[in-house]
């Protein structure tokens, strides 16, 4: 009897978690993913423009990147970035890029001598706030946003092909 009262409130918590993936596009670590909505932000980029998600969706879906100048995964996925940016733009993605926890001199010097030029908006997150709505625990941390604010694909870290393997979640173009 003792085991059935502590099996019920397990296997309820697990259906509540499972509600909680598959309805709001959340994991069980609390990250938006796969189905959900992209956490909409404002911030200044690199350029000192002011950026919002919600403005760049319209008409277009977003590769969002979270990276940092010391990351090499990060260095590997700008380089197969780079190499896919034709395939991007006729599928009508922007590639933004949101450098979490940096200054900017530290971030314009890193774009300028990698010549990261390629990217569509280099977001600043100085303080890791849009990082932390995302909740990024890794970096690089991509996801490709459909233009109506749900996440078409979540990955975390860095493998060689996952960009072209992201590719292939998009219908059209």
């Amino acid at each position: 009897m003792l085991t059935q009262r502590l099996i019920y409130p397990i296997v309820a918590l697990a259906m509540v978690t499972h509600v909680a993936v598959v309805l709001h596009g959340i994991d069980p670590l609390g990250r938006p993913s796969e189905g959900g909505r992209a956490p909409n932000f404002s911030a200044t980029l690199l350029n000192g423009s002011s950026f919002r998600l919600e403005d760049t969706l319209v008409g277009h879906r977003v590769l969002l990147t979270f990276w940092t100048t010391w990351c090499v995964p990060c260095t590997q996925e700008f380089a197969e970035l780079r190499e896919v940016i034709p395939e991007l733009a006729k599928r009508d993605v922007v590639v933004v890029a949101v450098n979490t926890g940096e200054q900017r001199t530290t971030v314009a010097e890193a774009v300028r001598r990698r010549d990261y030029g390629f990217i569509d908006a280099l977001v600043l997150d100085p303080e890791g706030d849009i990082a932390s709505s995302y909740v990024v625990d890794g970096y690089p941390t991509t996801l490709l946003i459909e233009s109506n604010g749900r996440i078409i694909r979540a990955r975390r870290g860095y493998d060689s092909g996952g960009v072209r393997q992201m590719l292939g979640y998009l219908s059209g173009g």
